[in-house]
This record gives C-alpha cells, structure tokens and sequence, in this order.
C-alpha cells in the first residue's frame, strides 16, 4: 500500500485524515502528482474532493465570528491554501489576531501560545519586537549536545520550526537575525539548525502588523508577503447599509467571544472548542492540487487554447505594476493565489477571482482604495456589470 493510497483512504474521515502524519500526506501527494503527470489530474482531484468540499466550509464558519472582516477571511483561507504568504495589515484592535487564531481553532489546532503547542497541536504563536531573539521563536541552543558533542543544535520542540501555522505579530520589528531565517522558513520549508538543514512541516505564516514597514531595508522582506489584507474598524469604513446594525452585530459578537473566554478561564482546560471544519492536511492538499490545474491552464494557454482569463490577469498586472511596486516574483505568487480564490468561491465569484486577487496587493490603505476602483473598472470593462 502506498502513501498515496493512504492519503486516499483517509481522506473522506475528517479526524482519521487529521491524524495522519504530514511526512504521510507530503509523500502521497508527491506520488499522486507523479500519477497525474502521466494519467491526467483527475488521479488526484478525485479521490480527494472532500478537501475542496470542507475547504469551501472553512471561511464561512471564520466568518460567522466576526464583523465586516468578509473579505480578510476569504483572502487569508486562499493564502493558505495556495501556499502565499499573507500579512494583516491596520491598526490595533481590529480582530487581526483573532482571524488568525480562529482559522487555526477550525483547522484542529491551538490555541496555544509560544511553547505550549508542540508537535501534537502544530500551532505556533508570537509577539516580535525590535529585541527579539533567536531563541523565542527557533528554541534555546541544546546545551547538551554544545558540551559533549560540540555540536551546536537547538531545542525546537514546541517552538516555530515544529509549527504547522503559526502566526507572527508585529512582523516587521523583527530584527535581521530573525528575519533571515525567516526567509528559509518562507520559501523553501526548511530550517539551518546549526550544521543541519531540517525540513519543517509548516504549513503556512499568517503575518500581522499595524502598518506597513517603512525602513527601505524591509522592501525585500515585505515583498515576500504578496498578500496584504487591510482591515479597519467598522467606524473608519464607508457606511454600507446599516450602521446601527453592524454596531450591534459587533457588540454581540464580542460578547459571545467574552463568554467563552470566561468559560475558559473558570474551566481550565484550554481555548474553548469549535467545530473543526477542516484541517492543515486539507490546506496540504490543495496546494497540490491548485499547482497542477494552474499548470494544464498555463500549458493550454502557452499551446493557444484558452488564455483569456489568464490573458486578463496579465494585463491588469501590467497595470498595477510600478504602482503596487510589483515584482517578478510576485506574478506566479499572485496567479496561485487568484487560482485558490476561485477553487474556494461559488462558481458565481469564482469567474472574478482574477480580478479580486488585485484587490490585496496595496502597500497602504490609500492604495487599497484606488487598486479596488481599479479592478472594478476591469471587471465592467469585459462585460461584468453589477459587480461590486
């Protein structure tokens, strides 16, 4: 029996799937994509549609705790499922954190805070400043192994390299010998343990900071989240219907979030539960999954068949390009991630999402509202009336 048929076997069990080792599930989908290379993807987009199926379920019930964050959460569930980084960006007191800890709860994990989580529950939580160290996020040196081995290695256990989501608070005011190893972490799922390059099971950072960097040597680091969420306080948004009602949607929304912190705090026993609706497993998968659809698209279209929608994304980047200050690099980032919010959306959202991926480039909150009145005006442009 192959990994693959493991994965395959598991799948339709939410708990049974959830528990399978992540070594397990990387290994199956390498064999599922080696199949689909030569049989065609459907290999593997069938035997696995419970995944699309409760990956479509995860933004809704995030949503359903909160108030006027429709839009953070839709765009936060496709960078995780595409595999992009994306950073919460406004002021404090503006639920950043709290998205990010209840896309963990419904995914099975936390809430556990720096040290807590472990293996077991794989989520990773912290509060950089401009005087945070190494140790706080990697683990402390294994003194043991430094005096009888002379080997220089770290104690990771429960610390970000055992993480399989993790946020990261205030982001930017990590120093650069927290930012470099961050790097790695990112791109390429490893980490420098001393003399050893250790692959992480890490399936996604969520970043969140209350502005934009603004040090021109963070320019670098910044473009590695090509994914900028913007939220803001009910009170600073445009009026949207009625005002009165959001007020006291969000006064009872916090007062259902009071009384299972209460709850918790006279129980003892940890964060409170939720439904989990999903799981990193899930988000492994459609990562998977979204690569080879996004590749067949890109082959069609490079052998002339089809294109239009791809054709239509490269023109508004074009567009945005010096404006959003862009990158080479940000072109792919961006395509899966527009792919991953179509694969989430109803069919009827799903048709735009190459459009609305542009709506979470901004580098502030003023470009934020110029890049949507753009997209908007791209979508009227080929016949999209009515949209919003």
């Amino acid at each position: 029996m192959t990994d693959f048929d493991t994965v395959c076997d598991h799948v339709d069990d939410l708990p049974a799937f959830a528990a399978l080792d992540h070594r397990v599930v990387q290994n199956g989908l390498i064999e599922g994509m080696e199949l689909a290379a030569s049989d065609g993807r459907d290999v593997l987009e069938k035997p696995l549609a419970a995944v699309q199926a409760r990956l479509q379920r995860l933004a809704p019930a995030v949503r359903a705790e909160f108030v006027g964050r429709d839009d953070a959460v839709d765009a936060l569930c496709a960078g995780l499922a595409s595999g992009v980084p994306a950073v919460l960006l406004g002021p404090p007191g503006t639920a950043k954190s709290a998205i990010a800890r209840e896309v963990a709860r419904r995914c099975g994990l936390g809430p556990h805070m720096h040290g807590q989580g472990g293996e077991a529950q794989g989520y990773f939580e912290y509060l950089l400043t401009s005087h945070t160290m190494p140790e706080e996020l990697f683990g402390a040196p294994d003194l043991k192994a430094l005096t009888t081995s002379s080997i220089f290695q770290r104690n990771t256990a429960g610390m970000l390299p055992t993480a399989q989501l993790a946020l990261l608070d205030e982001v930017f005011r990590g120093g650069s010998h927290i930012l470099n190893t961050l790097l790695t972490l990112l791109n390429e799922r490893l980490f420098h343990d001393g003399r050893t390059v250790i692959p992480v099971p890490l399936v996604g950072v969520i970043a969140a900071s209350n502005e934009p960097p603004v040090d021109p040597d963070l320019t670098a680091f910044f473009d590695r989240f090509p994914i900028r969420i913007w939220v803001e306080s009910i009170f600073d948004e445009q009026a949207r219907g009625d005002d009165a009602g959001r007020v006291l949607a969000l006064l009872k929304a916090s007062a259902a979030h009071e009384l299972r912190n209460l709850k918790t705090a006279l129980s003892g026993r940890g964060g409170g539960r939720r439904e989990q609706v999903s799981c990193v497993n899930d988000l492994r998968c459609a990562r998977s999954i979204l690569t080879l659809q996004l590749y067949d698209e890109l082959v069609n279209a490079h052998s002339g068949r089809g294109g239009a929608r791809l054709q239509q994304f490269v023109d508004l980047f074009r567009q945005l390009f010096r404006r959003a200050g862009l990158s080479d690099r940000t072109l792919f980032a961006l395509l899966r991630f527009a792919q991953a919010l179509g694969w989430l959306a109803s069919p009827k959202d799903a048709a735009t999402a190459h459009f609305r991926a542009f709506r979470f480039v901004a580098r502030s909150a003023q470009e934020r509202a110029q890049f949507a009145a753009d997209v908007h005006d791209a979508m009227q442009g080929i016949g999209y009336a009515g949209v919003q």
